[in-house]
């Protein structure tokens, strides 16, 4: 009989031959997955390019309607209509102006409603479709290795229109303040989207570190104080409307809160600034809105 041979092999060559494989299945899937997430989508760039170099100033800047939109994080219809809430101005506006009583939101939570907002679409055809997390925070890193961003879009595509960029070439001043949370990499930024002027957070209050930036530049250091964040945000909005009182704008104020903990002002100047909840300050807010726009030159009732 021949002798029988039996082949050792040793634990270190074990985990390396594991180790081997191992890092090549994950290799050939990471790459499979970048191909996909570039081949599996419709992205065409150019086809937005062209479609806004295709737009032309308006002729009449004069004519054209300022437009100011304020979209609140988290806040449901009953919310404005509840007994608990003394909102006077937000229902004086409501009452001089439009209310529409079934208009939705594109959905419930942060990204998808603003990619909603600003294209007009829904917003899975845009892949914003679930709330973006900070560059800095480690779900963020989970959120993308699981493939739970879309095709691995992190930041509204380039080859989406955006209001501000259509609006930006008819020959209006844009501004933003407030949340963008719509990317925080160069080529997704307000400043790259038709926003002229941005002052703001990328992101939600409740994740950090959460700086401030005005247009691409940091203003305000991690942590800034949330305490006074809708009254500087107020004021930062007044500013822009102002400057711009001569020309028409679009300013859009999509707002931080309530979605975290929040954000009461203690303001000692209690004759200018009062001292209020959420929702109260929410309504002053309004009332600054309706207060600061005649002195802009534009009538509410007329322009609104």
């Amino acid at each position: 009989m021949g002798e029988q041979r039996t082949a050792n092999v040793s634990r270190r060559t074990f985990l390396k031959h594991t180790a081997i494989v191992g890092g090549a299945l994950v290799a050939g899937g990471l790459a499979y997955r970048q191909v996909h997430n570039h081949l599996g989508r419709n992205f065409q760039p150019a086809g937005a390019k062209a479609y806004l170099d295709s737009i032309q100033p308006s002729p009449k800047p004069e004519m054209l309607p300022n437009i100011l939109i304020i979209l609140v994080d988290d806040l449901g219809y009953g919310d404005l209509d509840s007994p608990a809430l003394d909102t006077p101005n937000l229902e004086r506006m409501a009452s001089q102006g439009v209310c529409l009583t079934s208009f939705y939101a594109t959905a419930s939570v942060c990204t998808p409603s603003r990619a909603g907002l600003l294209t007009g679409r829904y917003p899975v055809r845009s892949l914003m479709t679930t709330p973006l997390l900070s560059t800095r925070d480690a779900m963020n890193l989970v959120m993308d290795v699981l493939g739970r961003y879309s095709y691995g879009v992190t930041g509204i595509p380039q080859d989406e229109v955006l209001l501000s960029e259509v609006l930006l070439r008819r020959g209006y001043r844009t501004g933003l303040v407030g949340k963008w949370h719509l990317g925080a990499k160069p080529g997704h930024l307000p400043n790259d989207r038709g926003f002229e002027s941005f002052y703001g957070a990328l992101w939600s209050n409740d994740d950090q570190p959460y700086a401030l930036y005005r247009d691409r530049e940091i203003a305000v250091e991690a942590p800034a104080d949330q305490d006074v964040l809708t009254l500087n945000f107020t004021r930062a909005a007044q500013e822009f409307m102002q400057s711009h009182k001569d020309e028409p704008f679009f300013y859009t104020w999509p707002t931080q809160c309530p979605t975290y903990r929040y954000t009461l002002p203690e303001i000692s100047e209690a004759s200018q600034w009062p001292v209020c909840t959420v929702m109260p300050f929410k309504s002053w807010t309004g009332a600054w809105a309706r207060s600061s726009i005649p002195s802009t030159g534009w009538d509410w009732q007329a322009r609104h």
